[in-house]
């Protein structure tokens, strides 16, 4: 009989053992993944199909607004989130205020939210909560930019000020 440390290490050494045989990926569900979350569906996809799912292209999408002379910025919000990587793009004297209220939640992120207790504030800096790539564009420019990329959607404004992101409202899980 062995307590719950020495099952770990045996299965950790069936891993390095049998790591590129077929039962690799048996391995590491059991290792891993509990049955809730092999089970659950989020969308029609289990939890794990979910976050392997490969992230969406944005060039195909933006690249004919190039030549236009309609994008101001842009920034892919990966690690850091809204507020570690639009910060980039945003000049002295400029802050993006960014509603909170209008962002369009994925279930995904609903489901790591409710499931593994994470604060607002974790979900915004650790994932993109479904907002992964911003475009910086004028007023005047927006229902052509919109328009172009129709999956994309207005989550702030641009507006004189010292801190690059700011946030208002909350997060809309609901």
């Amino acid at each position: 009989m062995y307590d719950q440390e020495d099952k770990h290490m045996k299965h950790a050494s069936e891993l390095i053992k049998n790591f590129e045989s077929e039962q690799y990926n048996e391995l590491l569900t059991d290792i891993y993944v509990d049955e809730h979350l092999l089970a659950y569906q989020i969308d029609g996809l289990t939890f794990i199909e979910q976050i392997m799912k490969p992230h969406t292209p944005y060039y195909r999408s933006i690249k004919d607004l190039f030549d236009k002379d309609v994008i101001h910025g842009m920034a892919h919000i990966t690690g850091g989130g809204i507020e570690g990587n639009l910060c980039r793009v945003i000049p002295d004297g400029l802050s993006a205020k960014i509603d909170l209220s209008k962002i369009k939640i994925l279930d995904i992120f609903k489901y790591i939210r409710n499931n593994g207790n994470i604060s607002d504030e974790e979900m915004l800096r650790t994932f993109n909560c479904g907002v992964g790539f911003n475009i910086v564009t004028d007023q005047k420019d927006k229902a052509a930019v919109m328009q172009h990329v129709s999956r994309f959607y207005e989550i702030g404004v641009i507006e004189l000020g010292d801190c690059k992101v700011k946030f208002e409202n909350r997060l809309n899980w609901l």
